[in-house]
């Protein structure tokens, strides 16, 4: 990595600054794991200040996409790591099994959490990008058709298929793994 100037260096502070929680918190959504996330924050961090040349604005509708981006690829290595150590499903329930009241709900949040995430998977990249822009990114469809140089009543349909989308593979999953119970 090239020495940070010090306008990078205060353009990264910024970027910390201005976007630190946010990149936390979708990290956070998808591993489910403070640690994890913070770590996963910080990688995002390094690797933005390795591409600090592509940051033009702090509070670009762009720079918030770009952040976006790095954390979900950030994400996905994670799991392919912990997949290639051999971590199974034994060791996310484990996490869930404490002292608190309610651990079966816990479980069961776990698997449909679980559930959901196969199905995400299945899904092709244009209609995964919708659904991470809209509902993990949080920006709304005028942001979105920006960043992506489409009008805004394409990007209400496309959300629009990409929910559809999602709850029928969510159905096939959930035919594929049987159906919930009710204890």
């Amino acid at each position: 990595m090239a020495l940070l100037t010090t306008n990078d260096k205060e353009l990264l502070e910024n970027l910390y600054d201005r976007y630190s929680g946010l990149v936390w918190h979708v990290a956070m959504e998808i591993v489910e794991d403070d640690r994890a996330a913070e770590d996963l924050t910080q990688d995002t961090f390094l690797k933005v200040a390795e591409q600090i040349e592509k940051i033009g604005i702090v509070d670009a509708l762009q720079t918030k996409c770009f952040l976006m981006t790095i954390i979900r690829r950030k994400c996905l290595d994670f799991f392919r790591r912990k997949k290639s150590k051999g971590a199974d499903c034994i060791d996310t329930l484990d996490t869930f099994v404490d002292e608190s009241p309610e651990p079966l709900d816990r479980i069961i949040e776990a698997e449909e959490c679980s559930t959901l995430r196969r199905a995400f998977r299945k899904l092709d990249e244009d209609t995964r990008q919708i659904l991470y822009l809209r509902f993990v990114a949080e920006l709304t469809n005028p942001e979105i058709a920006k960043a992506l140089n489409i009008s805004t009543q394409y990007v209400a349909v496309k959300v629009l298929r990409a929910k559809k989308a999602l709850k029928k593979a969510m159905e096939m999953e959930e035919g594929k793994y049987g159906e919930r119970q009710t204890f």
